[in-house]
């Protein structure tokens, strides 16, 4: 699944403001409590949506959050989908359901484990079929949440889905950076699961 993430992300990084900013935008803030950093992440999402997206060959008709664990969508991925409906021709959809409660991706020690934690987990309750859909979390680490969110979306009809996150844990390997006001979406390839690692 190719994945656009705003930025890289070091969880385990003190020193890295920017990882620092991205968690307790994306992690402490859950609860609908202060939003530190709001402007930072939500509206630099949805330009990366209006210089990146929208200027590809390709058009997305919807953003669709992935579920939690607990099948709520986080505060974070609520305001940030509410802008980009508001803001691009990009329509918000709530259309994944979490057909049984999985544990927190966070507490699963290794790739296979967050792999299995939520396989086949998600299922899409709307017909989609010929869209292009974007699926939205916050942070990438294995790429297990979205896949298996893509996976419920194909299988509803999808006719193309990518990734999009406020951070990515990605290798230096997988990803490619853009350069330049200029480029767009399908110039950056991040994939996971059977792609780069």
């Amino acid at each position: 699944l190719p994945v656009v993430a705003l930025k890289k992300y070091f969880p385990q990084s003190v020193e890295d403001r920017e990882s620092q900013r991205l968690y307790w935008f994306a992690k402490k803030s859950e609860r609908g409590g202060e939003l530190p950093h709001k402007r930072q992440f939500i509206f630099g999402l949805s330009d990366l949506i209006s210089r990146r997206i929208l200027r590809a060959t390709t058009e997305h008709d919807a953003i669709v959050p992935v579920l939690g664990h607990d099948g709520g969508v986080s505060f974070p991925l609520e305001v940030s989908t509410a802008v980009i409906h508001e803001t691009t021709p990009i329509r918000r959809r709530h259309v994944l359901r979490r057909q049984q409660t999985t544990e927190q991706q966070k507490t699963q020690e290794s790739r296979i484990a967050r792999y299995d934690n939520v396989a086949d987990s998600l299922t899409a309750d709307a017909d989609l079929t010929g869209q292009r859909i974007i699926v939205f979390d916050d942070i990438c680490t294995s790429g297990a949440s979205l896949n298996y969110a893509a996976k419920a979306l194909y299988e509803a009809g999808a006719e193309d889905v990518i990734g999009m996150v406020y951070g990515t844990t990605a290798k230096k390997g997988g990803t490619i950076t853009i350069e330049g006001p200029g480029a767009t979406i399908e110039d950056l390839q991040l994939s996971f699961g059977g792609g780069a690692e």
